[in-house]
């Protein structure tokens, strides 16, 4: 999603006129009783960039940081992802210090200059980390319990993992979730993909942004979901996968429910038509 976002800016700055619509949308699936099974979930988001943002204004500095590690891979044939978890969480430390340091390097805003952080985020405890970790490579003092760590984290605490998606979930949640005025403030962000590569850049925030946000309408939809038990949630997700697997529609309040696997294609349909 961060690389399509920067190309999507770079096409922008090239032709003002045109805008770009970028789709991040993931569903990180664990196996039963694995480690990263608690972290599971799904999500997505859709943004447009264009020469007028009412969201953010992008800047062009970027820190970045690669590295070919085994912290998070599929095997190929393999339906469930397998993880490192510790590994991954001591890889994701290290690539948010070497973008930060590149950043800085390259004429980026000090972190004084930083209203916030936005972080990727697997799971809730990664992005305290991160937000610790960031606090101590600036030489602060952190505080123990930041408020607006606690509303950038309240879509993701329901989400679950969205990959992809999960730095942007982050900033959206913060941004609607916190009652501070972030018009006109700089808002740093750090973007991850295991294996790994990894991304630091900042905006800044315009005035009036609050117009363009959807907060009631994201609360609605995060009340239709539906629970499952715990018996109803290993028997869905054993047969998920099956070739002739048919779910049944009441796991689905949107507009569209899964029909099933053919000819190893996912097929879907209309929830009025089921």
């Amino acid at each position: 999603a961060t690389a399509a976002l920067q190309i999507a800016a770079a096409v922008v700055r090239q032709h003002p006129q045109d805008k770009v619509l970028v789709v991040a949308s993931d569903i990180a699936r664990y196996g039963l009783n694995t480690s990263g099974e608690p972290t599971q979930g799904c999500g997505a988001v859709a943004f447009i960039v264009s020469s007028h943002p009412r969201l953010l204004q992008l800047e062009e500095t970027s820190g970045l940081y690669t590295r070919h590690i085994m912290d998070f891979w599929r095997p190929n044939g393999q339906d469930e992802a397998c993880v490192n978890g510790r590994y991954s969480t001591i890889a994701y430390l290290e690539a948010l210090e070497k973008t930060w340091q590149d950043f800085l390097s390259k004429g980026g805003a000090p972190f004084e200059e930083l209203a916030f952080t936005c972080f990727h985020t697997p799971f809730p405890r990664m992005a305290e980390k991160a937000f610790a970790r960031h606090v101590t490579l600036a030489g602060k003092t952190r505080p123990s319990h930041p408020p607006l760590l606690t509303a950038a984290l309240h879509y993701g605490r329901q989400l679950g993992n969205c990959y992809t998606a999960a730095l942007y979930i982050y900033f959206l949640s913060l941004l609607e979730q916190s009652s501070q005025d972030f018009s006109g403030k700089r808002l740093g962000f750090f973007s991850y993909g295991s294996g790994c590569a990894a991304e630091f850049f900042a905006g800044l925030v315009p005035t009036g942004y609050q117009a363009s946000l959807f907060c009631q309408e994201h609360e609605e939809v995060l009340k239709q979901r539906l629970p499952l038990t715990a018996p109803e949630y290993e028997d869905f997700y054993k047969r998920a996968h099956q070739p002739a697997f048919v779910p049944e529609p009441c796991y689905t309040t949107g507009p569209l429910c899964f029909l099933g696997i053919k000819n190893k294609k996912r097929c879907y349909i209309s929830t009025s038509a089921v």
